[in-house]
């Protein structure tokens, strides 16, 4: 978490970048702000590992990540900080309490967004973006906008009828932009923007290159590590907790982004997940030997 925050604000303040306003944490921005978050989640959560005088090491490097996810500007990782945020609290305490931390959490939400240039600068033209296309019904006009949000939108669409067609087996991979081009050519459609490899969004993907058999196995990557740290989370917080997050905060970056598609995020996700299993499964080992 520190050295995060330490590179995000040496590019930020002290090299001349073009993109000045956010971060591009030496790789790209959106990897950037999304590994931050999942950093300052199970960096919160690893508290409940140290005895309590030494907690508020884990609060300041939760701090730092968020502050280096914020100023990133990659706003997939502002989703996965509200989604992420939402369930700790749920998962930590009662109903009434999770009441108060979301009015808490939209207070403080739009005040960021008021204060932060970052934030607002890469906001404002998102809600824009998606007000202009939800609010135009016209499938030409829709097409041919060629925004982040517009884009995504469309092919999540396009996704959609290639899964109605491909349900069970899906397409195979390397194979999203060519159907894409077919669907596009039925409908009289022409966007360039939209002949991508990819839908971005894990889900539709694996659903579309691998079907269902395809988009259950990979499913399980999620669900069955949160079903066993959620199952013990009150027993084993030290363990369970940043198992739940790490969990949480993938889920999160899968809806707009594919986190799996590059060596670099399979291995994020598979070696913290294997080190906090192992961890996991020793606590649960001594409590049972003792």
């Amino acid at each position: 978490a520190i050295s995060i925050f330490i590179y995000g604000m040496y590019e930020l303040y002290f090299t001349s970048s073009p993109q000045r306003f956010r971060i591009n944490g030496g790789y790209v921005y959106i990897f950037y702000g999304s590994v931050a978050v999942i950093i300052a989640f199970v960096a919160l959560s690893a508290q409940y590992s140290l005895p309590r005088h030494l907690r508020w090491i884990c609060v300041v490097a939760f701090a730092l990540s968020v502050t280096s996810a914020l100023l990133s500007g990659a706003r997939s990782s502002y989703i996965m900080i509200l989604l992420a945020a939402v369930t700790w609290v749920a998962v930590r305490y009662k109903l009434r309490n999770l009441i108060l931390f979301l009015v808490v959490l939209s207070v403080l939400s739009v005040t960021i967004y008021k204060l932060s240039d970052t934030v607002n600068y890469q906001v404002s033209p998102a809600i824009e973006n998606f007000t202009d296309y939800i609010a135009h019904d016209d499938p030409d006009y829709r097409s041919q906008l060629q925004t982040s949000e517009s884009i995504r939108l469309e092919l999540w669409q396009l996704s959609l009828l290639v899964i109605r067609d491909h349900f069970l087996l899906g397409i195979g991979r390397s194979n999203f932009d060519q159907i894409v081009r077919n669907y596009m050519n039925q409908a009289q459609l022409e966007n360039r923007y939209l002949v991508m490899s990819h839908p971005h969004n894990a889900f539709l993907e694996v659903l579309v290159s691998k079907g269902l058999l395809g988009a259950v196995a990979f499913t399980m990557l999620f669900f069955y590590p949160l079903f066993t740290f959620v199952k013990d989370h009150r027993i084993f917080p030290s363990s369970a907790l940043p198992g739940i997050m790490l969990v949480i905060t993938h889920f999160a970056y899968s809806l707009f982004e594919i986190p799996f598609i590059k060596n670099n995020g399979t291995a994020v996700y598979l070696i913290f997940l294997a080190v906090i299993l192992a961890y996991h499964s020793r606590q649960k080992h001594f409590q049972s030997s003792q």
